[in-house]
């Protein structure tokens, strides 16, 4: 215990006090100010963008097709600088397409004329305009498709077609290089007459 005299003067006093409240602060006498280190922060891990979501939405599945229509242009591009649909851009399409759309989609790539694409070409874009049926496992939207990056003069759309995608899980063993980020792929893609979309039921049935 320190013991402060009768006899010593209030003023001396207080300058002790003061020069014993510094040291307990962290100052060591003369020298400098100590400072602790931050505490760390919590690392967080970025949410998946194509986990399937409780609600299925448009803004959700126009992020699927978008992630679809990248691995596709990848297929394009690799088909337009080779000159045929090699086991490349045939890998490519196997990733985003189940069958027996696959087929179509291989075939259809095989008979394009590379003539009519730009070099390189870009990637279509296919928007989501309504979703007709949400499910965990099937999607089916009413969508459309610009492919004024892909084609040097893409014909018009005629104003009484539609074009409906169906999505399901992609299939076992189709993506063997893990291009698809996306857990779907397109299982049937139609051109169809203003009002004969497909139904859920159809496209949909378990």
């Amino acid at each position: 215990m320190i013991c402060i005299g009768a006899g010593i003067p209030r003023s001396l006093v207080l300058v002790a006090v003061l020069a014993l409240s510094a040291g307990c602060n962290g100052k060591a006498d003369g020298g400098p100010e100590t400072t602790l280190p931050p505490l760390p922060t919590a690392s967080t891990t970025p949410a998946d963008p194509y986990a399937v979501p409780a609600v299925i939405d448009e803004a959700y599945v126009n992020r699927v097709l978008a992630a679809l229509d990248q691995v596709r242009g990848d297929a394009v591009r690799r088909f337009v600088a080779v000159g045929q649909v090699d086991a490349e851009a045939g890998i490519a399409l196997r990733s985003i397409y189940n069958d027996p759309q696959y087929v179509q989609e291989l075939e259809g790539l095989g008979k394009t004329d590379r003539s009519r694409l730009k070099t390189p070409p870009g990637n279509r874009r296919t928007t989501a305009t309504r979703v007709l049926q949400g499910q965990q496992t099937c999607i089916l939207a009413e969508v459309l498709i610009d492919f004024s990056e892909v084609a040097l003069a893409p014909p018009p759309r005629p104003a009484d077609e539609v074009t409906s995608v169906t999505l399901r899980p992609t299939q076992p063993g189709a993506d063997i290089r893990s291009l698809n980020p996306t857990p779907w792929s397109t299982s049937n893609a139609d051109v169809l007459k203003q009002g004969a979309l497909p139904s859920p039921e159809d496209q949909c049935a378990a």
